[in-house]
């Protein structure tokens, strides 16, 4: 089946990728917000821990369907509790 080109998600996942590979690396608390293109960023940083390029990374979540993503995606769920300075945050 053809892929349907949709400029505006392909946009946003772009922005994305962008933003995890520009601004995310190991050893970071990292917020993580609920907007329609955070599941981009929540799937890349998922496939990065996967493949080693990224480790020991905490995430906190602003929401609860961010905690649910962070779950389902198997990240390491944290709190501002335990980390009320964030090194970077994601929403969009």
């Amino acid at each position: 089946m053809d892929r349907i080109i949709n400029p505006t998600e392909d946009a946003k996942k772009l922005s994305a990728l962008t933003c995890v590979d520009n601004h995310v690396k190991s050893d970071q608390a990292v917020g993580i917000g609920s907007g329609s293109t955070i599941v981009y960023a929540v799937q890349h940083l998922a496939a990065k821990i996967r493949e080693g390029k990224l480790k020991n990374v905490a995430f906190v979540p602003s929401s609860f369907q961010a905690r649910q993503l962070i779950i389902e995606n198997g990240l390491t769920l944290s709190s501002l509790e335990s980390f009320p300075i964030l090194d970077v945050a994601i929403d969009g």
